[in-house]
């Protein structure tokens, strides 16, 4: 997204298919080539969680952002006002069940092509 002088990274995902041919250093790459083409003279990667915690599970997020040279900046924060709390838990609860479902038929593959590499 383009706003005035800023190139905006609103949203992305990947996952570990193929990551050793580095599709998302590319899609930055482009996405970049973009901003400064539109007359961007600042590329916004977007948020980084918990910058300070190599323990975290999603620091390679930020360790991604940060080997672009860029520097952290840091706002107030994001904040979540839920006006109706119990379809926000309902969510919540639906949201982790997808996730551990997620991991099992992950791990379930990963086990799966381990005994026919064996």
């Amino acid at each position: 997204m383009r706003y005035g002088n800023v190139g905006s990274y609103v949203y992305g995902a990947s996952s570990d298919d193929n990551r050793n041919l580095y599709p998302n250093y590319l899609m930055q790459l482009e996405m970049i080539k973009w901003a400064v083409e539109g007359g961007c003279d600042v590329y916004d990667f977007g948020g980084i969680p918990h910058f300070d915690d190599e323990n975290d599970p999603v620091y390679g997020l930020y360790r991604f952002k940060k080997g672009f040279n860029g520097e952290v900046v840091v706002y107030s924060g994001e904040y979540v006002y839920d006006f109706r709390p119990n379809t926000a838990r309902l969510a919540d609860i639906c949201s982790g069940i997808a996730f551990v479902r997620r991991e099992h038929e992950r791990r379930n593959t990963q086990l799966k092509h381990e005994k026919i590499n064996v």
